[in-house]
């Protein structure tokens, strides 16, 4: 125990007080640029300083603890994932360089948003007069929530020129989707700050409740016009998720009668949605006679041009909804594709439009829009299986500080990454800035769980 107590005493002196803000800035610009276009210069040079900062106290965390803690089994479970894609790249891959390079792009730079965040939950847990759990989810909060705020004046803006409602409208990012998986990493702390507050009369984030509401309509109005309705899909999950996992401490808390009004509640929330969206997105006007037509992918191989152009035309007469013929049809070819390579071929984004061209000699399609095919695709059954044990090890310790704490950092923890493997079904995202950003988080979620957990074992 002394040897322990010694060894965090140590890192603790370690880290100059003067740098503590600067790290929780770089890593908080970090999580403002990320989902901005054309600063990929910018993304690398704030990772990098904020890497090196943290680097010397991310080890630390390790060094002090059990070999057998539960981030420790996580990280080795990730490093073997990166053996095998090592395995991969020599044995399978046609150009072992290129692939070199991917990784080095890709996986890289992920571990490296990882161990800053855990670097980063480090320091926050060493400035011992302020809440750690707080300043952590905070950290998360601030810089997402001003990306939210920025983008929605100016769409809102745009709005007011034009006189009328906006729709897929990117705002200040290149992409409808980024502003979904910026708003990705705050959600499951805004859904933990209000179950917590339910429950157990207390908060994650340290202002009143009508606040997060407040962030969520400013979340929810960007998605409506970005038009990204995966996004909106992943907030119902979350809720439906977060509500269904904190049921039973519900229940002990509130009344059958009052559990009951507030599931109807939302029910007409789900419902409302639905049909505005029927209304006002025409993807979701042709969905159900879409999916049986996109999922005959040999009787009809136009799925192959993914440009919306000369698509199928459904029973009413219409043209199919492109976006779910696509996802749908690409999703069908991926997953025989994985089935035909099932220890993988390469590390590449664009390992599935390579094998379609050898496959039909055309296509238009650069990924499956599905990021456990996609990677699969690289990295085989083998690999899924490592990554899905990395994840299922995160959510874990995130769930087991919930369960047996009510700590509701563990409880974000846990759903940040039920949300990042649910959003993966409907998206690319174990790739580029949306893996960097979830191993960022993860990594400060996780590093500051782990330092709580130990300093309380060390003070009893």
């Amino acid at each position: 125990m002394r040897c322990e107590q010694n060894a965090i005493a140590m890192t603790q002196d370690s880290f100059p007080r003067v740098g503590r803000p600067l790290l929780l800035g770089l890593t908080g610009g970090l999580l403002f640029v990320y989902s901005l276009p054309h600063v990929i210069a910018l993304r690398y040079l704030l990772l990098l300083a904020a890497f090196l900062m943290s680097a010397k106290a991310s080890w630390g965390v390790l060094r002090s603890g059990n070999r057998y803690c539960a981030l420790t089994i996580a990280l080795a479970t990730l490093a073997v994932l990166q053996l095998w894609m090592l395995v991969v790249v020599i044995g399978f891959a046609e150009n072992a360089v290129a692939s070199i390079g991917e990784w080095k792009g890709q996986w890289l730079t992920a571990m490296m948003a990882l161990s800053t965040g855990i670097g980063t939950a480090a320091v926050i847990c060493r400035m011992q007069t302020l809440n750690a759990r707080s300043v952590c989810a905070l950290t998360i909060a601030v810089p997402v929530t001003a990306l939210i705020i920025l983008h929605d004046a100016v769409v809102l803006g745009d709005m007011l020129k034009q006189g009328s409602l906006l729709t897929q409208h990117a705002g200040i990012t290149d992409h409808k989707a980024n502003i979904s998986f910026a708003f990705a990493l705050l959600e499951p702390i805004l859904v933990a700050d209000m179950l917590s507050r339910l429950v157990h009369r207390r908060g994650l984030l340290p202002f009143p409740s009508w606040v997060g509401l407040l962030i969520l309509a400013l979340s929810v109005f960007a998605l409506l016009t970005a038009g990204a309705r995966n996004g909106l899909i992943t907030i119902f999950f979350a809720f439906l998720l977060g509500g269904a996992a904190m049921l039973p401490q519900l229940k002990a808390v509130y009344s059958r009668r009052r559990l009951v009004v507030s599931s109807i509640a939302g029910l007409t929330l789900i419902i409302t949605y639905a049909v505005v969206a029927l209304k006002t997105d025409p993807r979701w006007q042709n969905f159900l006679e879409t999916l049986p037509i996109a999922w005959d992918i040999e009787g009809d191989t136009r799925w192959l041009n993914g440009d919306g152009s000369d698509l199928p035309i459904a029973p009413s007469g219409k043209p199919v909804e492109a976006s779910a013929y696509y996802r749908i049809a690409w999703a069908h070819e991926g997953a025989r594709m994985l089935i035909e390579h099932p220890l993988g071929t390469e590390i590449n984004r664009g390992t599935f439009n390579r094998l379609l061209l050898e496959k039909y000699g055309h296509t238009g399609a650069s990924h499956t829009h599905n990021g456990w095919l996609d990677m699969g695709l690289n990295v085989g059954f083998p690999g899924l299986i490592l990554w899905a044990g990395f994840l299922l090890l995160l959510a874990r310790m995130g769930w087991r500080m919930h369960r047996e704490h009510a700590d509701p950092l563990g409880f974000a923890l846990f759903l940040l990454v039920a949300t990042f493997a649910f959003r993966a079904l409907l998206d690319t995202t174990f790739r580029e800035h949306p893996l960097a950003q979830f191993m960022l988080v993860a990594g400060l979620l996780a590093g500051t769980l782990t330092k709580i957990q130990r300093s309380e074992s060390v003070r009893a």
